[in-house]
């Protein structure tokens, strides 16, 4: 089903467009091609300059001066992510690094109109700077191939809204019960209290292993997999591949950045939940 929708690119062209329109308005500098037409067969799109991510991470040098840079990127992947996720609840599903792209543009003019001859000029600083560091510029990412796209029901984004916040406010058991609200879990789970117990037992450690380092998601979520499947509790696969995304984009932040927590840049798209 998913290849069969990757060949008509009609599906392509119009997450393009639903994508550039989430992020048209906002404040993140996350860009995606143009769409100028499309039907089942071709798709055209704008020409985006830039460097590969993957590029990005086989570098062995990671000078003092290009820790800012890198972290700014790191964070900026985590929080259009979670913007996807938990806002527009409409996700890149295939968000490796070679489906990005990093460009450096000066600061507060990205949005201004520009002539020809000025986005020429643009191009040309961008050759130019390409090989340096320079802290003074905002990183944006330009995310490609969008043929994948993965939404939730809007009660699921509120399900995995309140995962999170279980775990950032350490209540475990809470969790556990929150995964049993499905009726069909209710009745496979064998023991419903010692499913919940691992579940706090996982957050507590994870909590308490963030007093020396971020909290792991990959690892968390690994572990999570693990006791859902012993005790044999069903979660839905949107929501399954929600997580392994959110999975992939911490293990490439992460390698930009060691101290990336994306729980800690979820709290701000979670506010609608901490009250409840």
């Amino acid at each position: 089903m998913v290849l069969r929708r990757q060949v008509d690119l009609r599906n392509e062209g119009r997450a393009l467009q639903r994508f550039t329109e989430n992020f048209h308005h906002g404040k993140l500098r996350i860009e995606f091609p143009k769409v100028i037409a499309f039907n089942r067969r071709v798709l055209c799109e704008t020409f985006e300059a830039g460097d590969h991510f993957d590029a990005m991470l086989e570098k062995k040098e990671k000078s003092k001066e290009s820790a800012e840079v890198r972290h700014k990127i790191a964070v900026l992947g985590a929080q259009g992510f979670l913007q996807m996720a938990f806002v527009d609840n409409f996700i890149h599903g295939d968000l490796h690094p070679g489906n990005i792209l990093i460009r450096f543009n000066e600061k507060n003019d990205q949005h201004l109109p520009k002539n020809p001859l000025q986005k020429f000029m643009d191009k040309l600083r961008w050759l130019l700077r390409r090989n340096s560091v320079d802290e003074s510029r905002e990183p944006t990412l330009v995310l490609l191939d969008a043929g994948i796209a993965v939404s939730q029901t809007p009660e699921n984004v509120q399900r995995f809204k309140k995962m999170f916040k279980y775990i950032i406010e350490n209540r475990g058991y809470e969790a556990g019960q929150f995964f049993l609200t499905y009726e069909a879990n209710r009745q496979k789970c064998r023991d419903s209290d010692a499913f919940c117990r691992d579940l706090k037992a996982l957050v507590d450690r994870a909590r308490r292993d963030s007093f020396h380092r971020t909290i792991n998601v990959t690892s968390v979520f690994n572990e999570m997999f693990s006791i859902l499947w012993k005790h044999r509790v069903l979660i839905d696969s949107s929501f399954t591949s929600v997580m392994l995304s959110m999975m992939v984009l911490e293990g490439i932040g992460r390698t930009l950045d060691p101290k990336l927590d994306l729980f800690e840049c979820a709290k701000p798209y979670l506010l609608n939940v901490f009250f409840e």
